[in-house]
């Protein structure tokens, strides 16, 4: 079986690691699902039902593989850069165009930046 990996939609959540399993887990939450498998496939699906949206946060090796599934990206850029961080898409590489669509700046310098696929 393959490892557990990250989607999420507003309600209910669908939750992955690669430290977690489908299995019982310390702290039953039944808006809270465990799932495996293709995550592509399974993005896929979601978006053939009638969902809010879906939310990847974080990690660019399940970002790599959602990659032609993403119609939105949000990109949080911060004033202060520490450490090496970690790549958006982490895998192989192909030229994916989006547009900005929009900019919103905190007043502590913080910025989101919203880009729609092209």
């Amino acid at each position: 079986m393959s490892p557990p990996w990250l989607s999420a939609s507003p309600v209910p959540t669908r939750n992955g690691s690669s430290t977690c399993s489908p299995a019982p887990r310390p702290v039953q939450t039944p808006e809270v699902e465990i799932v495996s498998g293709d995550p592509a496939q399974f993005v896929r699906g979601l978006k053939q039902q009638d969902v809010m949206g879906i939310w990847l946060c974080g990690g660019g090796k399940l970002a790599a593989q959602l990659r032609d599934e993403i119609d939105e990206l949000i990109v949080k850029r911060h004033s202060i850069v520490i450490g090496s961080g970690i790549s958006m898409f982490d895998g192989s590489f192909e030229a994916t165009h989006f547009v900005l669509a929009t900019t919103r700046t905190f007043d502590t310098g913080v910025q989101f930046l919203t880009y729609a696929r092209s």
